[in-house]
């Protein structure tokens, strides 16, 4: 009834078409990227190569066959040092961003199956456009850190790109791919810590107290007494529960 209302239809053929415009951008510097870099790599070796050769002989005469093939490692120095400078400033950003995206996460999850469990109630009370706005917004929450972090990736590919061509090697687009591999695994290795986060949980005593432990004929009759009991709900609260001393009577239901 209201016109101004998207509807499921509309929501799927918008993201195919941004998932086929992404697709045609990523293709799209796929292709300039690698004319690039074949066309600075073809320019440097063979203006490199046509020197070299024409070179007169008292050229090779003086300088050994070890420094002209040296020319080509020299070039991974820099590079290798821009590439881990590039790598440091990109991964305090990146890691803080991935840790976002999993707290993120979370809601998005817990969302998803409560509407799960609970849709037959959802339906009775005719509340399935409050969950599924929710779970839009919920969404959309995610999806912010998640484009940020992305984006910051793309960020590092292109910069260690941008060197890979500028010097026109082979040896720095194996060094980038090692950049990038290093620095997404640790950005991923941010799931292995909120794992340890939870298995560093303070637990509760032991199921078994060797100082404490009752008979083996325990319990010999029913009776149950409790001398000065306190509880609270947590370390940091008030106590609930202060002192209490009573004794139940076996046989008896209160």
């Amino acid at each position: 009834s209201d016109p101004a209302r998207v509807t499921g239809s509309t929501l799927i053929a918008v993201y195919v078409a941004l998932a086929v415009g992404c697709a045609l951008c990523i293709l799209t510097r796929g292709l300039l990227l690698a004319t690039v870099a074949y066309k600075a790599a073809t320019l440097l070796f063979h203006k490199m190569h046509l020197a070299i050769f024409r070179s007169p002989m008292s050229f090779f005469d003086s300088t050994p066959s070890g420094r002209i093939l040296n020319r080509v490692i020299l070039f991974f120095v820099p590079v290798a040092g821009m590439c881990i400078w590039f790598q440091q400033y990109y991964l305090p950003s990146a890691r803080e961003m991935a840790r976002l995206v999993g707290v993120c996460k979370g809601p998005v999850i817990q969302n998803f199956s409560e509407t799960i469990s609970g849709s037959t109630t959802i339906r009775s009370f005719d509340q399935q456009g409050r969950f599924k706005n929710t779970n839009l917004k919920l969404n959309d929450d995610f999806s912010r850190p998640k484009f940020h972090a992305m984006a910051a990736m793309e960020w590092l590919c292109i910069r260690i790109a941008g060197v890979a061509v500028t010097y026109g090697l082979t040896l720095n687009g194996l060094q980038a791919w090692v950049v990038w591999t290093l620095t997404n695994l640790e950005n991923k290795i941010i799931s292995v810590e909120r794992i340890f986060q939870y298995s560093s949980i303070p637990t509760e005593p032991p199921l078994v107290i060797e100082s404490n432990r009752p008979d083996d004929q325990w319990p010999s009759h029913g009776e149950l007494e409790i001398h000065h009991l306190q509880v609270r709900y947590a370390p940091h609260m008030p106590l609930v529960l202060r002192g209490l001393t009573c004794t139940f009577e076996g046989g008896k239901k209160t």
